[in-house]
């Protein structure tokens, strides 16, 4: 007797998500990763489309670059990924493409706290705080705040408040070893920017699931430490009534970092629904 064949669900349409670096990644036939998925699932019946996204452009505050890989079944239009600009322009969005991205830089994020979950932070190992310490906090300190609590054009934003820092700040004699071999060949260490902190008046870079400060923008930009829970929450575009409290701190930072940013998912989706509910009315 033949056994059954059992078929999965097939959904009309698909979302992949990853970090831009597998781009580059490739199968042992030298074939990328992302034509891979492309030619599996056009063989499986969808239309696939490959866009590369960065979370700032979509309500995130947050220089996240994303690779989006977009699937619909045969029958429905390819997904077109200017469908989430329009959605952004529709909805009113701050988008760094498409205006109105005041609310995205750090200075804004950073608003109306107190009283807000989420005010632990998990503290720097000795030689991580002496690195941090040594780099300083930016150069817009606690009384700039203020200028971004009060609406304001992006054209108004004093120059000193986009100034962020670096492991390049400290001085040379009081470099680690390690770090004086970086700063002595720059271009065989293509002079990377560790212990990034990005001031007030910019957008913070990438949010990790490691939470490093060498490797990602995850130190405040006034005090020495690294931003609490809810800072880095927002920062990803977690609602403020979005608990983490029921993991352990360290869990907490892998968990947002690891997020696909809740307002760039929520993009996504809209624009995805659109086009599939488009089709459905005019087909």
């Amino acid at each position: 007797m033949k056994s059954k064949i059992q078929i999965g669900k097939r959904p009309k349409a698909f979302v992949f998500e990853n970090v831009r670096g597998i781009l580059s990644s490739k199968m042992p036939s030298g074939v990328t990763v992302p034509q891979e998925i492309k030619n599996r699932m056009e063989n499986m019946g969808y239309n696939v489309a490959i866009h590369l996204v960065c979370a700032k452009d979509y309500g995130v505050p947050q220089s996240r670059y994303r690779v989006l890989i977009i699937g619909t079944e045969r029958n429905l239009p390819t997904f077109d990924f200017a469908e989430m600009a329009n959605i952004v322009v529709d909805h009113n969005i701050p988008s760094f493409c498409h205006g109105n991205y005041e609310n995205l830089l750090v200075g804004s994020v950073l608003q109306n706290l107190n009283g807000v979950s989420g005010s632990e932070y998990w503290e720097y190992t000795a030689a991580t705080q002496y690195m941090v310490d040594m780099i300083g906090p930016c150069k817009t300190g606690k009384e700039y705040l203020s200028f971004f609590a009060k609406p304001f054009h992006i054209t108004e934003i004093p120059q000193i408040s986009t100034e962020g820092k670096s492991w390049k700040d400290i001085p040379y004699e009081k470099l680690p070893p390690r770090f004086k071999r970086i700063y002595d060949n720059p271009k065989k260490y293509h002079a990377p920017k560790f212990y990034r902190r990005f001031a007030l008046g910019e957008i913070n870079g990438t949010i990790t699931a490691s939470a490093q400060p060498e490797n990602c923008g995850i130190t405040h930009p006034i005090e020495n430490r690294r931003y609490t829970v809810r800072e880095i929450a927002r920062i990803q575009s977690f609602p403020d009534n979005y608990h983490f409290d029921s993991i352990p701190l360290q869990s907490r930072y892998k968990v947002i970092g690891n997020a696909v940013p809740p307002v760039l998912g929520w993009v996504i989706a809209s624009a995805l629904i659109k086009t599939i509910s488009n089709y459905g009315l005019h087909k």
